[in-house]
């Protein structure tokens, strides 16, 4: 199925402002490493505490199959290594939802 990747992005606005010689330069901040969508599914509901309802659709024109970024820049000019793996990176974001109030649609 579709695999995304990202890495939690808390802290990581920080890594490259000292770094000489990136003006201008755009980097992935990301642990490369991609999951399938589906395999988020046990994950969420295990931090949640309850099952989700999955909707499965065709794919849409112009949908990718995978994504996956290439941290290797960041690594060599930034120093930047992922230092937040899926599950903690999902519970801090599922935390932050929660505090803003937008969870209440996903934690009924």
């Amino acid at each position: 199925g579709p695999r995304r990747e990202a890495e939690l992005l808390a802290g990581s606005a920080r890594v490259g402002l000292a770094a000489p010689g990136i003006s201008g330069r755009c980097f992935n901040v990301a642990s490369g490493r991609a999951t399938r969508v589906i395999d988020l599914l046990p994950l969420l509901e295990d931090l949640l505490g309850r099952p989700l309802e999955v909707v499965h659709e065709a794919a849409r024109s112009g949908d990718l199959r995978r994504s996956e970024a290439d941290p290797r820049a960041a690594r060599e000019k930034l120093g930047f290594a992922a230092g937040t793996d899926l599950e903690a990176g999902l519970r801090l974001i599922l935390q932050a939802l929660a505090r803003d109030g937008a969870t209440r649609e996903v934690s009924k």
